[in-house]
């Protein structure tokens, strides 16, 4: 959905990136689209997996309309009663469309699920490491129920994940899009090369029993030459399979 040319939104949409709790990270793009989003809330997001909902995902830049589900059919006959031209044009035309209806549903939307938390997610950024958000985050005391399911989601999920992502918002910010594609299958291919991957797979998906036992107890018990190894390319030889990407 990032790289659709119009993302729309409905009351129901749920987005997230819950790799952590597999040992995985995120991927599929999410090292540009998460790098995009303001004041650490890319970070945020890829260490919890919370979910976010389309008003969030209007604000973080993920979607650019929001149509009532119930719409779907009449947006489609006013999609084909359109006068269909050049690319641009119909670009064009499209987002006008979507403006057009987004804006009559306006107060369809459902409240912010990050609005409430913005002042915690911004002081993220002015913390050093990933044990440092760690820290600050298991430190929080909240009946707040989506934030909760969060911090506990970071908790038990893979340190090593932890760590990917801290370095994914912090040395990959710069890349292009082609590189982006190229560093995470690189660290996809790793991420099958170690242990946690697997079980996390193991206790989330195949035995169910959620009590995955990560190589690391926490973030900062994770040492830098592991995480180096997620970023060492398989391909020495310059025959990565997306160099023609």
């Amino acid at each position: 959905m990032a790289g659709a040319s119009h993302r729309v939104v409905t009351e129901t949409s749920k987005i997230a990136m819950p790799e952590i709790t597999i040992g995985l990270f995120p991927d599929v793009g999410a090292t540009w689209f998460l790098n995009r989003m303001p004041n650490s809330i890319g970070l945020f997001l890829g260490l919890t997996g919370l979910n976010i909902n389309a008003e969030d995902a209007l604000q973080v830049h993920l979607a650019d309309a929001f149509i009532p589900a119930d719409q779907k059919e009449n947006l489609y006959e006013e999609l084909k009663s359109l006068a269909w031209r050049s690319q641009e044009s119909n670009h064009s035309q499209v987002s006008q469309l979507f403006n057009q209806i987004s804006r009559q549903y306006e107060h369809l939307k459902p409240s912010s699920l990050l609005a409430p938390h913005l002042s915690l997610i911004h002081k993220l950024s002015n913390l050093n490491s990933v044990e440092e958000v760690y820290c600050t985050l298991m430190q929080i005391d909240t009946d707040d129920r989506w934030l909760k399911k969060g911090l506990d989601s970071l908790r038990d999920g893979c340190p090593t994940t932890a760590c990917l992502v801290w370095r994914q918002m912090h040395q990959l910010h710069g890349l292009t899009l082609k590189e982006v594609f190229c560093q995470e299958l690189i660290m996809a291919i790793q991420c099958t090369r170690h242990p946690d991957f697997r079980e996390g797979v193991r206790a989330q998906l195949i035995d169910k029993d959620k009590q995955p036992v990560w190589q690391h107890d926490f973030p900062g018990d994770v040492p830098e030459s592991w995480i180096d190894e997620f970023f060492d390319s398989p391909w020495k030889d310059g025959s990565h399979p997306l160099n023609d990407l």
